[in-house]
């Protein structure tokens, strides 16, 4: 009987672990809240995007995977016809509590400092499209690409 039981607690043992590997080994895709704050110094107005979620597992790994969507929202922002200049910065949260604490700290603080107009961009205007990384973009590939910025308006 007691090796019935012994037999019987190693075999759920190894079918337990067996099952946690399993559960544990499917990968989870985990998105994020990403939203835009843009400003001119030149406009007292300030433009925010709605938080947007974006199934992006890779985002977490710092500035290189966020360019893209920083792009993004920098692109849109100079192609608006009201908007020179604009300094474009992006935010990332993970909850959507988050991201309504900082959206409200930064309307807040755009106020403060005399921003007379907050432009929300609303999603059917303006959205993050997904960026899927690719091996062959790499940091070297980027390097090649970019060149040294002169100023054309210096004698």
């Amino acid at each position: 009987m007691k090796r019935i039981l012994l037999l019987f607690a190693v075999f759920g043992t190894f079918f337990g672990t067996m099952a946690a590997q399993k559960t544990e080994a499917t990968p989870k895709t985990k998105s994020v809240l990403l939203f835009g704050y843009a400003t001119s110094f030149k406009d007292s107005v300030v433009y925010l995007t709605t938080p947007q979620s974006l199934p992006v597992a890779d985002i977490k790994n710092g500035a290189e995977a966020r360019a893209p969507y920083t792009l993004q929202w920098t692109s849109y922002m100079n192609a608006r016809a009201d908007v020179q200049h604009p300094v474009c910065v992006l935010f990332q949260v993970e909850k959507e509590k988050e991201a309504e604490k900082q959206l409200a700290r930064l309307k807040r603080r755009a106020t403060k400092e005399g921003f007379k107009r907050i432009v929300e961009v609303q999603p059917d205007e303006f959205s993050f499209l997904v960026v899927t990384p690719t091996p062959a973009t790499s940091s070297t590939s980027t390097q090649e690409t970019s060149e040294p910025v002169t100023n054309s308006e210096q004698p």
